[in-house]
């Protein structure tokens, strides 16, 4: 322990938030932030010696190039730092160039999707609000209550109306649904016809209920557009190009994951160029891309609420996360190599007494931003839902036709019953009249 109070150590660091941040004051350099406060918690306890240093190009170092790394990596590479805080994601490539201590957290990389919100601009929305065969039974249901309204007066020949031909019972009918009113007609002495006006005057009720609900829920609601799932839709979506930091761990993780989703994402990443600075990827056009669905974000959950959380005023759509995070992570310090492993040892033990004193799940907690409020929780995918939302199917409505047909059925019944007591009624004053023709012709 002695050994490192003596010695003057390099502390190389990036800000970038919401992980880490600097300011200085009277001179000194402090660091802000989750892995701020780990790194002076971690300073302070060991009272240590130190000089914080920044790297001559601004960024974590990805990736060896002519075997030469860039950044924050890179200095440890140099020489030119002894510890680099973070955040840094552990990967095989660094690993071979540094030394990594205890991870301090395990950060999911999840896809951010958008879409607009917009709603139909289709003219005939509102027909739509049916699906083609509920409107199909509609109009059967009208034809068919005019038709046997016109066939009941037929049979019975009642009313004056008797002599008029279908269309003008088939138009009351029509009537009855514009007008919601029921007109004198409709009010018949024969009990067949008040069964086929009263069923008929039931189902317009719910009919018209289904209709001004479904109507008002396709404008309120907005429209669902194909959303990314996992890693597999968006390798699928080869129009949203894939946008991710330049130089960090998570562009490492999709080339060298030896997984064809990933390496289909990779190539495109590659081809499309979405390898990009921060000040680039979290720009308000790299977002209006993502909100368009032409792009997509790869990145930590935690920094893509503190991004977004500046934006939300200015951003019109929705933004959601993918189900299935695309991987997990580990984050940790790290060392150059050729230090004592006594070094790496302490700080090991000092992050595990940070974690069993919950500190380091309280800092995390801290830097978590709620996000933009048009960041949208994801649904599970229904196909049934969607085509529910898009129109009323059958389903809904069914037991309104199902108790219009019963009605009508009873009604043809009904009329049965009548034309049988109509025709007994007739024919006892026919047999009357037979039978007394018969007394009054016999020889007397």
């Amino acid at each position: 322990m002695e050994d490192l109070r003596k010695r003057h150590w390099k502390i190389a660091y990036l800000s970038y938030l919401p992980y880490i941040d600097a300011k200085e004051e009277n001179g000194h350099v402090k660091l802000l932030g989750f892995i701020g406060k780990i790194a002076h918690a971690t300073i302070d306890s060991l009272r240590l010696n130190v000089t914080f240093v920044k790297p001559r190009y601004g960024t974590f170092g990805g990736e060896s190039v002519n075997n030469s790394w860039p950044g924050i990596v890179g200095m440890l590479v140099k020489n030119e730092a002894d510890i680099a805080p973070g955040p840094l994601v552990v990967t095989a490539q660094r690993v071979s160039v540094a030394d990594p201590t205890v991870p301090y957290s395990y950060e999911e990389m999840v896809i951010l999707g958008g879409r607009p919100k917009q709603f139909s601009s289709n003219l005939f929305s509102i027909a739509l609000t049916f699906s083609p065969t509920v409107w199909m039974l509609i109009v059967a249901s009208l034809l068919a209550c005019g038709l046997l309204h016109y066939v009941i007066e037929i049979a019975l020949g009642a009313g004056k109306e008797k002599s008029r031909g279908p269309g003008y019972f088939i138009w009351h009918f029509v009537a009855s649904v514009l007008s919601e009113t029921v007109s004198c007609w409709s009010k018949p002495n024969p009990v067949s016809q008040r069964l086929v006006t009263g069923f008929w005057l039931i189902s317009v009720i719910l009919v018209t209920t289904f209709f001004t609900a479904f109507m008002k829920a396709s404008l309120l609601v907005k429209q669902d557009v194909e959303r990314i799932w996992d890693i597999e839709d968006l390798a699928r979506e080869e129009k949203i190009r894939p946008v991710l930091l330049r130089g960090s761990g998570f562009y490492q993780a999709m080339k060298f994951t030896r997984v064809e989703s990933f390496q289909k994402v990779y190539r495109r990443l590659v081809e499309q160029g979405g390898a990009l600075p921060a000040a680039q990827l979290f720009s308000f056009s790299t977002l209006q891309d993502i909100q368009a669905e032409r792009a997509a974000m790869l990145f930590t959950r935690v920094a893509i609420n503190r991004r977004l959380h500046r934006y939300c005023p200015m951003l019109h759509g929705e933004f959601y996360y993918a189900r299935q995070p695309v991987t997990q992570v580990p984050m940790a310090m790290f060392v150059r190599k050729g230090l004592p492993r006594a070094v790496r040892r302490t700080l090991d033990a000092k992050l595990g007494q940070m974690r069993e004193g919950g500190l380091l799940d309280k800092w995390l907690a801290e830097i978590s931003a709620p996000g933009c409020e048009s960041v949208v929780p994801q649904a599970s995918p229904s196909p049934e839902s969607d085509e529910g939302e898009a129109s009323a199917s059958l389903e809904h409505s069914l037991a309104t036709f199902l108790l219009l047909g019963l009605g009508l059925g009873l009604a043809v019944i009904v009329l049965l019953l009548e034309n049988l007591a109509h025709f007994l009624a007739t024919r006892k004053p026919h047999a009357e009249r037979t039978r007394r023709r018969w007394i009054n012709a016999a020889p007397r």
